[in-house]
């Protein structure tokens, strides 16, 4: 304030040349922590990417583990299905071929059964070296299905008895299978005496255990012949009946005559099975 009111040139200039350095020094400053408020911005923000790369980084890996691990369930995947389809077709032709040979045996017509790509039953005959189809009849069709039975037991038992002799070593492709019975019910009903025969001769043969369920009237002579020698247990089913004018019946067995059916004056009808 002194100096403005000297009266020299020299100090007045010296007074505004201060005046406008301390402008710019406070521009300077204001400046500088402009920069500097930009600069710590900066570092927070790198600071955050860095952050966001580790995790990127991380979530990458995490990505690629999931990628690497997705291929090999892909790869099983198909390596599984491949299997699937080479042990289908392994097994859709034993069964056609074992299924040839029982039907054979049962059916005395020059037809031949077939088991297609998606396991269905098929009847054919060859015409003038043409393969034809055949339309089944009802008892055709009923040793048709008997034949896939038998012959599905019979395959479960082969190949339970190659898992038990090859143990932990089956490997990959094996089928542990199992041993089943075979139980059928009025399996001659709709027979005629021709494929009685047939179906007799081949039951004993489908399963370890054979069940047969018959009505006292079926296929008498061809039960007698065929599949007495063969029985093991004949359990009756023994009808005890109050129902007026009915009287006492028997049925023969391997083992002798047995009450088949019996008349009671008591109010208590029931049935009882009855080894014999």
């Amino acid at each position: 304030a002194q100096l403005t009111a000297v009266d020299d040139d020299r100090a007045r200039d010296l007074n505004a040349k201060h005046l406008e350095l301390k402008r710019n020094h406070e521009s300077l400053n204001r400046q500088i922590g402009a920069v500097e408020q930009k600069r710590k911005q900066g570092q927070d923000a790198a600071a955050k990417a860095q952050t966001e790369l580790e995790s990127a980084k991380l979530q990458s890996e995490k990505a690629e583990t999931a990628r690497r691990r997705l291929a090999v369930a892909r790869e099983t995947e198909e390596m599984c299905k491949g299997l699937l389809a080479v042990r289908t077709q392994e097994t859709r032709g034993e069964l056609d071929e074992r299924l040839k040979e029982v039907f054979g045996r049962m059916c005395f017509r020059p037809y031949v059964p077939a088991l297609t790509d998606d396991f269905r039953l098929t009847l054919s005959t060859s015409l003038g070296g043409d393969i034809i189809p055949v339309a089944k009849s009802t008892g055709e069709s009923q040793i048709l299905a008997l034949s896939f039975v038998g012959v599905m037991a019979e395959l479960a038992r082969k190949r339970y008895q190659d898992t038990v002799a090859k143990r932990d070593t089956a490997g990959l492709l094996s089928f542990h299978g199992g041993v089943f019975p075979l139980v059928l019910d009025a399996v001659f009903g709709t027979l005629d005496d021709t494929y009685q025969d047939g179906v007799a001769d081949v039951l004993p043969t489908l399963a370890p255990q054979v069940i047969v369920l018959v009505t006292r009237g079926s296929a008498k002579d061809t039960i007698r012949e065929k599949l007495w020698p063969a029985t093991g247990k004949t359990i009756v089913c023994k009808l005890y009946t109050s129902k007026p004018g009915e009287s006492d019946a028997d049925v023969d067995t391997p083992n002798g005559t047995e009450a088949y059916r019996v008349a009671i004056t008591e109010n208590r009808d029931r049935s009882e099975l009855s080894e014999v």
